[in-house]
């Protein structure tokens, strides 16, 4: 029996017979013939993909939820260019019946590995006060296993398993690589305290995202958010720690709340040392470069799409500029002026 395609994998025209996936939104909506339609979005460990039923479309409404388990049926489509389901069938699948780790996405890194390194970055810390607190919080049981299996985000970057944890241990790495680059400053840099940000500016984000079926925003992530969760944990754990120096709360809680940035990006305050400007910009980075990864026509979806859809979060379309580079031959373009003046 041929294995089942995963979205990533689909092509126009593959036709799907009870393929299972997980949906992530429906609406049922109004055509320009005034017909009811279903519009829904479903999602492997691969990514998401639109699909439409035009038949019976009220009558299949009544039948799941978003967050559902579903079987599907139909014929892969283009329109406008993006791939979409046809659907012809769909029907309700039991939750008993499923991993939901075979629908959520997961990071390429081992875990073993980044939990190892996330250790090693602790035990690299001089100043002991951090290294308590640190040690604190990721020894215990309900922040660490939270903190391991966490996405970084619902969307837009290190969105699966373990990305939270990846996407903290790339940041300390980046402030790491920074940091070389500034050792003759006049102004001592502070590793210990970039560090520690740079492995709890996120941390808040164990409680803000609820990603056990889904990645959807809890209540606390909806009225508080990560940045003022994550400096509640912190603030918490080092008044577990006799006579931690009220100074050191400040500045590593002064990372926590500043590293978005900019006050309309979510930050209580903005930078104003010079650890909460590095780890602000290795943050950034960090977050960009994957979020264009992820979005990037990649070789392995087959086809010769080199640009991405638009992407919000910069405000533009991304290519792929290997496959832009080799997926024309020069000889295949059309000759072309090559200058803007003409020399003869």
């Amino acid at each position: 029996m041929e294995k089942p395609k995963l979205i990533y994998e689909l092509q126009e025209n593959d036709i799907l017979t009870n393929s299972l996936f997980l949906v992530q939104k429906k609406n049922l909506a109004v055509s320009k013939t005034n017909k009811p339609y279903l519009n829904i979005t479903i999602s492997d460990k691969t990514g998401t993909l639109e699909a439409r039923v035009w038949e019976r479309a009220e009558y299949f409404n009544t039948l799941f939820e978003s967050s559902d388990y579903v079987k599907l049926s139909g014929t892969v489509v283009s329109f406008q260019g993006i791939l979409q389901l046809n659907t012809k069938f769909i029907e309700k699948v039991d939750d008993s019946e499923i991993n939901p780790a075979d629908f959520l996405p997961s990071s390429e890194y081992d875990e073993g590995d980044m939990k190892k390194s996330l250790f090693e970055y602790i035990d690299s810390i001089e100043n002991i006060y951090i290294k308590k607190v640190l040690k604190l919080i990721f020894t215990n049981k309900k922040i660490s296993e939270s903190y391991f299996n966490a996405p970084a985000g619902k969307s837009i970057h290190h969105a699966y398993i373990h990305g939270l944890m990846e996407h903290s241990l790339s940041v300390a790495s980046l402030c790491d690589h920074m940091l070389q680059n500034y050792q003759q400053v006049a102004v001592p840099i502070d590793r210990d305290l970039i560090i520690a940000g740079a492995l709890l500016h996120d941390i808040g984000k164990i409680y803000e995202l609820d990603f056990h079926k889904t990645f959807q925003y809890t209540t606390e992530g909806q009225l508080i958010g990560h940045v003022a969760l994550g400096y509640q944990i912190m603030v918490d754990a080092s008044y577990q720690i006799p006579d931690f120096p009220y100074k050191l709360r400040a500045h590593i809680g002064h990372l926590i709340l500043s590293h978005q940035g900019k006050l309309e990006f979510g930050s209580p305050k903005t930078p104003m040392t010079i650890e909460a400007f590095i780890l602000h910009t290795a943050d950034e980075l960090d977050s960009k470069i994957n979020m264009l990864i992820s979005n990037i026509p990649h070789k392995e979806q087959g086809g010769r799409r080199v640009w991405s859809d638009y992407l919000k979060s910069i405000e533009n379309y991304a290519a792929n500029t290997h496959l832009d580079l080799n997926s024309v031959k020069d000889s295949d373009i059309p000759e072309r002026r090559k200058y803007i003046l003409d020399f003869e």
